[in-house]
């Protein structure tokens, strides 16, 4: 479960899950997708990698139910919501 949400500066990307899952997930957000390909398919190494990994760690109980879901939303006013506003000091 989870939810990427789009906001105006940033994409906040939050996966909640068993050990496996994670690993596959980060696996593929931190090596699979090449972030910095451009047009004619050539790599751009840049330093600062467009996607990092802010936390990661177990829970007592999930923030988010249901489906991954991707939402267009202020980061900081959803993860209040769903009562993980600290999620975001950390980035």
């Amino acid at each position: 479960t989870g939810a990427c949400i789009v906001g105006r500066d940033m994409t906040v990307v939050v996966v909640e899950g068993g050990p496996k899952t994670l690993r596959r997930y980060e696996h593929l957000m931190m090596r699979r997708i090449k972030w910095h390909e451009d047009q004619d398919g050539d790599g751009d190494d840049e330093d600062d990698p467009p996607c990092k990994l802010a936390w990661t760690g177990v829970v007592t109980e999930k923030a988010f139910s249901g489906k991954f879901r991707c939402v267009e939303a202020d980061p900081r006013r959803l993860l209040r919501e769903k009562g993980v506003e600290h999620y975001m000091d950390v980035l």
